[in-house]
């Protein structure tokens, strides 16, 4: 793992780690393998999105060309999803649509 850059690294929970083995199918996965199953949803987000004809509003580099997601883009998201599915699970779909 390069863990010199964001793009390619990042620190995680639980939450993240919770979508990770989920999206995996697995039952438990090392530091490392988290980070790198984390770090290839980056890499691939362009293709998967193209694939099935998504339009992802992508942010801006100072010279206005687009940023390619990082790894800590994923895991926010990753982040942010296992929350609102724990709201989901507990409060129902308008309690999730509610707390998030």
């Amino acid at each position: 793992l390069d863990m010199s850059t964001t793009a390619a690294y990042c620190p995680f929970g639980p939450g993240p780690k919770s979508m990770i083995l989920a999206l995996w199918n697995k039952e438990s996965l090392h530091d490392a393998g988290v980070v790198s199953r984390i770090a290839w949803l980056a890499e691939h987000a362009e293709v998967e999105f193209e694939k099935r004809g998504l339009s992802f509003p992508y942010q801006v580099n100072k010279d206005g060309g687009r940023r390619r997601l990082t790894a800590v883009d994923l895991e926010h998201s990753l982040c942010y999803f296992s929350r609102y599915l724990a709201a989901h699970d507990k409060l129902g779909e308008e309690g999730a649509e509610i707390a998030y």
